[in-house]
């Protein structure tokens, strides 16, 4: 995982989402209904630009992407805190199937996580923690870990952009350049700085002038 800054709140969010939301909860029975009313969906691009078109878990871009709740609906329905699933400062933008399978993993929030709390090892491409964590989020990133750990999609993904970026093209270039797997895999293209052996020649050079 990594470090997300928060994204200002999309204009008009107040009205057409977190009002009507809260109007929608008000009625008897919608508190504890199995979903909320959906008034979200047409504020998901602005999301998506805020994370950088990543997942906020697995720092990784796919193409089929979801709005996520940091505090699930399921632990505020039927609560006075149901009004979290139209609260802006509440939604992620995370990969469908993580959004759908996450259930009651305790994760670290994406806007609370600080880079220095994990580490991709090369070339194994494990995500491991680091003692930077503090101890009171430990759990959380322990948790994540284990469970993204050992999460196919995950794993294959990460191999996929490895594998492109290492690949030569008939010029001899990288299929994948540098500046694209920073952008679809931050996490391998900041292991990668650390560990300047695995970069293709090229690049290295230009991390030790200082243009990479």
């Amino acid at each position: 995982m990594m470090h997300f800054p928060k994204a200002p709140r999309p204009w008009g969010w107040q009205t057409h989402v977190l009002a009507r939301g809260r109007k929608w909860l008000e009625v008897p029975g919608n508190r504890s209904r199995e979903r909320p009313h959906d008034y979200w969906s047409s504020y998901r691009a602005s999301l998506k630009s805020g994370f950088r078109e990543l997942c906020a878990y697995t720092v990784m871009w796919t193409p089929v992407r979801t709005v996520d709740r940091y505090i699930p609906w399921k632990e505020v329905r039927d609560t006075r805190s149901a009004h979290l699933a139209y609260q802006g400062d509440n939604l992620r933008y995370s990969v469908e199937w993580f959004n759908r399978d996450r259930e009651a993993t305790p994760v670290p929030d994406p806007y609370e996580v600080q880079n220095v709390w994990f580490e991709l090892l090369l070339p194994s491409l494990e995500l491991v923690a680091t003692p930077a964590v503090p101890a009171a989020e430990l759990h959380r990133v322990q948790a994540a870990l284990e469970w993204l750990g050992k999460h196919d999609n995950v794993i294959s993904t990460r191999e996929g952009y490895w594998l492109e970026y290492r690949s030569l093209d008939a010029d001899a270039n990288p299929c994948l350049s540098f500046e694209a797997l920073t952008r679809k895999a931050p996490l391998i293209a900041r292991a990668l700085r650390k560990n300047p052996e695995y970069l293709h020649p090229a690049d290295r050079a230009r991390l030790f002038a200082g243009t990479l």
